[in-house]
């Protein structure tokens, strides 16, 4: 994904025929339309040089069914025009906290802030995305890909120690250019702060988070466990264990 890219909004993502990850269940299904309704009502917001100047409100109810698990997944987009501009919000009110398990393995002090980060995720998606770029923050250090202080420093010393497969390298790209870190310093400088993020970014960063947890501790220890086994065959039949390949890593 490159900086110009834009992310999908709830409504997009959470309607009938796309396929997307429950919030429910965490797997990726089809989801069926739920069916929902849209209103709209104008506010006055007083009298201006004798002329009355209005404020459009339009909120749309939308909501989709998951196909693995039949729960309902609802949210709503609001819609606001006024002389001092136009503003467009995004929530998923049902369910309220995202399901997204944290696998063994995963120090406790990240699992902690990214479970924070996934219970606060449509409830306030800036504090969200504050703890899921802590959370990356201190995966990027505990695996040792890097010693930078600076968020987008570190991702970019994990890109370059070349270790991850090419789409998660993507994927942790996009954190900073989704996020406009660019326009958004305290993002990087001090990730902890709660800013305005943009549309999507918060699922992102979850997202992107799940898919490291895999990498970084669920498929290396699975990798040990089965050459562990191979290495008790061989013994049981009196042959040496495997040898590592030079210049591979355990």
């Amino acid at each position: 994904m490159s900086a110009s890219d834009e992310m999908p909004s709830l409504r997009d993502t959470y309607q009938h025929g796309q396929v997307a990850r429950c919030p429910h269940c965490n797997r990726d299904s089809r989801l069926f339309a739920l069916g929902g309704h849209a209103y709209s009502r104008t506010t006055s917001l007083g009298e201006v040089t004798s002329l009355n100047v209005h404020a459009s409100r339009r909120v749309a109810v939308w909501g989709a069914t998951c196909s693995l698990c039949n729960e309902a997944i609802v949210g709503i987009t609001g819609f606001a025009s006024s002389p001092t501009g136009e503003q467009t919000f995004e929530r998923l009110v049902w369910p309220p906290g995202a399901a997204r398990p944290v696998p063994p393995g995963v120090p406790a002090a990240i699992a902690k802030d990214f479970r924070e980060a996934c219970e606060v995720l449509y409830i306030s998606p800036n504090a969200s995305a504050a703890l899921s770029r802590r959370c990356l923050q201190a995966l990027l250090w505990d695996v040792g890909w890097t010693t930078a202080k600076d968020l987008a420093q570190q991702i970019q010393d994990a890109l370059d120690a070349g270790k991850l497969p090419l789409e998660l390298a993507q994927e942790l790209d996009a954190v900073r250019n989704t996020g406009l870190f660019g326009t958004h310093p305290k993002k990087s400088q001090t990730s902890g702060e709660i800013v305005d993020t943009e549309p999507g970014e918060a699922e992102w960063n979850t997202d992107v988070l799940q898919d490291l947890f895999d990498f970084c501790y669920v498929q290396p220890k699975k990798r040990a466990e089965r050459k562990a086994a191979l290495d008790q065959k061989l013994a049981d039949i009196g042959k040496p264990p495997m040898k590592q390949p030079q210049g591979c890593e355990g």
